[in-house]
């Protein structure tokens, strides 16, 4: 039998068969990667400041937000969909609104070369028609290539759903 030699990494403690095999590469915890995860951090929460900075000054003439959260990837100003398209959002509801009026799926208006802002302001208008109150963080747009039950005024308009989150 031979003799093997266990040793542990002095950076994350985890034991290994080779420490020359367990540099930074491998190890999570070693100098190199910690320095790095920093910077990227940093990098980060410096875009994600500003950002969010931008998304808590918009509003438009119809003011703030009331239901929708936007993503705090793209500000409001920043073109979401270069080109006409609509965005929908499918109801998994029976009932009424608070109005009174039944539910149902909810479809924008043709918009033309839209922002972020734009398709905020229409995501905030969905949540109550669609009466989903959960999923009101805006992630994205997600383009639907199957079809639906929409009458398009030309074929030069993209049908897009809302990609949203808890």
């Amino acid at each position: 039998m031979g003799f093997i030699h266990k040793t542990f990494c002095e950076d994350c403690g985890a034991e290994v068969d080779d420490v020359f095999n367990h540099g930074p590469e491998v190890c999570s915890e070693s100098p190199e990667n910690d320095a790095k995860r920093k910077t990227e951090y940093a990098i980060w929460e410096k875009e994600f400041n500003r950002v969010n900075a931008a998304w808590e000054k918009w509003e438009d003439e119809t003011g703030k937000l009331e239901h929708a959260c936007p993503s705090v990837s793209q500000t409001p100003n920043e073109i979401a969909y270069e080109g006409k398209c609509l965005v929908i959002y499918f109801c998994e509801y029976e009932g009424e609104d608070a109005d009174g009026e039944p539910l149902g799926n909810y479809i924008s208006k043709v918009l033309e070369n839209p922002t972020w802002g734009d398709i905020a302001r229409e995501f905030d208008k969905a949540i109550p028609r669609v009466d989903d109150f959960h999923h009101i963080f805006l992630e994205g747009l997600r383009e639907i290539n199957e079809v639906v039950d929409v009458t398009l005024p030309d074929n030069s308009v993209k049908v897009f759903h809302f990609s949203t989150g808890s």
